[in-house]
């Protein structure tokens, strides 16, 4: 696809002249090599994340091929998530084999070709029967249009890569990519490879192996809807747990979903078979359950109905969630005594979690529970200090638990419970008596105390018998349960960085709680009272670049449940323009020079973005995945080169104590040195500008930051921007100059973080 212009010649740049391969492989297999295809069939399958192509391989029977055919292709998968295609191939054994494992007189050359029909027409592009030389009677070829390749040259990876295949031009090189085992994943926007969610595009994958020569694995070919069409991502993920009892469900709706059925229940295989929805024909992507129980595991799913006239359902994905215990144990707990402890039985092992196992039962050794005897004549105690006062609801007690503890009886029997918020006011809960351990290795706890919710810090056992006659006492393990009564679990995280200024600030609320006093401040050590909500959420006034720290404490109507001091950095700019939204759709209006306006409408020297598809930059890039390339030339009247985004309504960049403005820009050393410049005009016709200090920055082959403090765009008024320029050369008294080309990105305003 070429730019609706006038025909212009791109100019030359070393940026895209990239070589794939140093050894071309040879496009005609030797005729000693006998290609085999096994039988297979192609499995069309639709997971939650989007359509999955799914087959088996096509391989080489190959004498001189690498040991137990390791490297052959075993399968691919593709589907789409979130705009990106996600790629797959996994192969049996490993990748490459190792250079040491290379027979004598071969080279070690491995590459892994993804193969993407993008028109879905095998008209065009290459026959994937006959690339590489019609080596695999495929069933249904595809018109390969572009090529992904990884491979392996000597033991090394040389990374992700893809191009045209007819022309061999670059798309992009260098991408991320995993490996895992015998799998390996790309992710890949479809935008970089000039795809949309509507389209419709076909796969095979083929694989070149260097074994005296190359071999060749075909796989057969599969089609691919790139719009998703069942709901995904669902909210809460699949199985999570500790989920809040008044979850509201949400999910992305397929692409063609009118209406959406909700099933729901607590059995796997009744929601997956479900016929009568719970709740039908909902027009919007959200579901209440209600009356949820604590602990409890349930399962959803989502199906997607079209509109008229077919109403067509797509049946979803079984989806689970588990709820909220009712009462959370307690970790970290700090336990004390007056006694005199055995040395390998100490009385830490009590709330440690020595001696328990997956279910939850004791053993039967002794060094994984606490022995004492008394220091005197005062009763033994045992005293546990909590981190923080807790809303208590129970006690768990494991009691001694050697093998001879029925004959023995050194258990604790009978004690008195007291506790404390502060560890020097005492209330007494009461006596308890803690039933006898049974002596065996599936020992589980016997003996539960209920504390009705008491707001505690300290808790002490004062131990009044034992449960036989030798003067020794003994606790195998004990568990505190609270209820959660303090706000947990903040938004923005606690320490997150690059918060948006307009955020919100949200927790989980306590328990019971019916309302909340929120602190917010720069000081840690004075907090004030910001407001108080009913609600779990509140969107406070915040600045750019700046640290805060806050808490928030609940009240649930008897008491006051002081919150944890929580902090995050609000981010130093917001995003002007950071390049990433424009594709290469010129019909649709989305590319980067329908918004960026040129040479070409302007008539100044400068062009906006490249002459042929992608017209954004993949590869020179400050964030994201592209930059705006910017080409000048100056050498003609009138001498300077410039583009401008104008705003159909006027920009606020003066809120939130923003002072400055920002941009990034990459040159080239080939480049001619000329002045780079920013023009800002506001909506009544204000103009400022501002050129870069230094005429050498645009012949700099780095990315650079240049900062523009408001200062210097005085006369502007900055609440009401409507149109941006950016230049190169003197728009004021432009002369004739020179010409280069260089890459923006990232565009912003706001206020840097103080030092």
């Amino acid at each position: 696809m070429c730019k609706k212009r006038f025909v212009r010649a791109p100019r030359a740049s070393g940026f895209q002249s990239i070589t794939r391969w140093p050894e071309r492989p040879p496009s005609i297999i030797p005729t000693f090599r006998i290609l085999w295809l096994t039988v297979f069939t192609i499995g069309w399958m639709m997971i939650g994340h989007g359509g999955t192509a799914v087959g088996q391989v096509a391989g080489v029977d190959d004498p001189s091929d690498m040991a137990d055919s390791s490297g052959d292709i075993k399968r691919i998968e593709a589907w789409v998530e979130e705009g990106n295609l996600n790629l797959t191939m996994t192969v049996y054994g490993v990748f490459a084999p190792s250079v040491a494992e290379t027979p004598a007189g071969m080279t070690n050359r491995y590459y892994y070709h993804w193969l993407l029909d993008t028109d879905n027409d095998p008209t065009t592009g290459y026959h994937n029967s006959e690339y590489e030389g019609n080596a695999t009677g495929v069933q249904t070829p595809i018109g390969v249009d572009v090529v992904v390749q990884f491979g392996w040259r000597d033991g090394n990876t040389n990374g992700v890569y893809a191009y045209y295949a007819l022309t061999e031009v670059p798309l992009f090189e260098d991408y991320e990519y995993t490996i895992d085992g015998d799998t390996i994943h790309a992710v890949i926007p479809l935008a970089d490879l000039g795809l949309t969610p509507n389209d419709i595009i076909a796969l095979s994958a083929f694989q070149e192996g260097a074994s005296n020569g190359w071999q060749i694995d075909w796989l057969e070919s599969v089609v691919l809807a790139l719009t998703v069409v069942k709901a995904t991502n669902p909210i809460p993920p699949t199985d999570s747990d500790d989920i809040a009892r008044d979850v509201i469900l949400g999910w992305k709706p397929g692409a063609s979903a009118a209406t959406h059925n909700v099933y729901f229940g607590t059995d796997w295989a009744d929601v997956n078979d479900a016929t009568v929805p719970t709740a039908q024909d909902l027009d919007v992507n959200s579901f209440d359950p209600s009356h949820l129980d604590f602990g409890q595991t349930y399962y959803w799913r989502v199906d997607e109905v079209n509109s008229a006239p077919d109403f067509t359902v797509f049946k979803g994905d079984v989806w689970n969630f588990t709820t909220e215990p009712f009462a959370y144990p307690i970790a970290n707990i700090i336990a004390t005594t007056n006694a005199i402890s055995e040395a390998a039985e100490s009385i830490e092992n009590i709330v440690n979690g020595s001696g328990l196992d997956e279910a939850d039962q004791h053993s039967t050794r002794s060094t994984d529970m606490w022995l004492g005897s008394p220091a005197g004549s005062d009763p033994i105690w045992i005293q546990f200090e909590f981190d923080r006062v807790y809303k208590l609801h129970e006690l768990w007690v494991w009691n001694y638990n050697v093998e001879f503890e029925l004959v023995l009886g050194f258990g604790v029997k009978e004690v008195t419970i007291e506790y404390s918020a502060d560890g020097g006011d005492w209330t007494t809960l009461g006596d308890a008596e803690l039933t006898q351990a049974t002596a065996k290795s599936d020992y589980a706890h016997n003996t539960i105390v209920d504390f009705a919710g008491v707001a505690a810090k300290y808790v002490r056992l004062t131990v009044n018998s034992r449960w036989g006659a030798l003067p020794q006492y003994g606790l195998s393990e004990v568990r505190f349960y609270y209820i959660p009564a303090h706000t947990r679990q903040p938004e923005p995280a606690a320490g997150a960085v690059g918060v948006d200024v307009d955020a919100a600030l949200s927790w989980r609320p306590g328990r019971e709680a019916v309302s909340h006093d929120v602190f917010l401040g720069t000081d840690p050590a004075n907090l004030a009272l910001t407001a108080t909500v009913s609600q779990a959420s509140f969107v406070p006034d915040l600045v750019f670049g700046n640290v805060y720290y806050w808490k928030v404490d609940a009240d649930d109507g008897d008491a006051a449940w002081e919150g944890d001091l929580w902090s995050f950095t609000t981010a130093e700019y917001a995003t002007i323009d950071d390049i990433e939204s424009y594709t290469d759709d010129i019909d649709a209006g989305e590319t980067v020079f329908q918004t960026w306006i040129d040479g070409w409408t302007n008539n100044t020297g400068s062009v906006v973005g490249y002459t042929q598809s992608p017209f954004a930059e993949k590869t020179i890039v400050h964030g994201g995945r592209q930059s705006m390339p910017l080409e000048y030339d100056n050498t003609e009247a009138p001498f300077y080169s410039e583009a401008s985004r104008t705003w159909a309504t006027p920009q606020d960049w003066a809120g939130n104590d923003a002072r400055t403005l920002r941009l990034h820009f990459y040159g080239a050393e080939t480049n001619a040195a000329e002045t780079l410049y920013v023009t800002v005009e506001d909506s009544a016709g204000g103009v400022a500008v501002v050129t870069h200090p230094n005429p050498e920055a645009l012949t700099v082959a780095a990315w650079q930051a240049w900062t523009i403090p408001y200062s210097e765009l005085a006369g502007v008024n900055l609440a009401r921007v409507k149109t941006m320029y950016i230049g190169v050369g003197n728009r004021n008294a432009p002369t004739a100059g020179g010409s280069g080309l260089i890459f923006l990105d990232d565009i912003g305003f706001g206020t840097p973080l103080a030092e």
